[in-house]
């Protein structure tokens, strides 16, 4: 299949809100599993999550395209992807004003990420349990379900990108 860089970023800024919104309806809160009448959000910080679904599916991508293509054609479709995020949130209220500081939270902890993914620091889920959670001391069974849900997000991606052929 063959997609530009802003084809993809768009199809890639959806799955990241799919992922999103499918945790956010069935996922298990940092106090256990989700029971009937529960606030969808309780104990969630939501951007918190919605920053680990965007660094998921940046990593999947990265991994999938790593020697296939050109930097600047991944940085172009990565750059659309958050674009895409980033009209999403605020056409659905978040102030322009908050944008860039949602920007420099983004950055700081994709860096996190990536460190807790080369071994430093802990787990990926160890590091996303503390931040959508907002708390340092988290229940183990919270991270492994956070990091289940990562890896439920980037294995099809993965996939889906092996068929992908970005033409710039």
């Amino acid at each position: 299949m063959e997609l530009t860089p802003v084809q993809l970023g768009d199809g890639l800024a959806r799955l990241v809100w799919e992922s999103f919104t499918d945790y956010i309806e069935s996922g298990p809160t940092p106090h256990g599993p989700r029971t009937d009448g529960d606030d969808a959000t309780a104990g969630l910080i939501a951007e918190e999550l919605l920053i680990l679904f965007l660094w998921v599916h940046t990593r999947a991508c990265q991994q999938a395209f790593a020697g296939r293509i050109d930097a600047d054609v991944l940085k172009a479709t990565l750059d659309a992807m958050h674009r895409a995020v980033f009209e999403d949130l605020e056409a659905h209220g978040t102030p322009r004003g908050h944008l860039p500081l949602l920007e420099q939270r983004v950055s700081a902890r994709y860096a996190e990420y990536y460190d807790a993914a080369d071994g430093d620091g802990g787990t990926v889920g160890e590091l996303a349990a503390r931040r959508v959670s907002g708390r340092h001391d988290v229940d183990p069974r919270f991270g492994a379900a956070l990091a289940q849900a990562a890896m439920t997000a980037a294995r099809p991606l993965r996939d889906y990108l092996d068929e992908v052929v970005i033409i710039a």
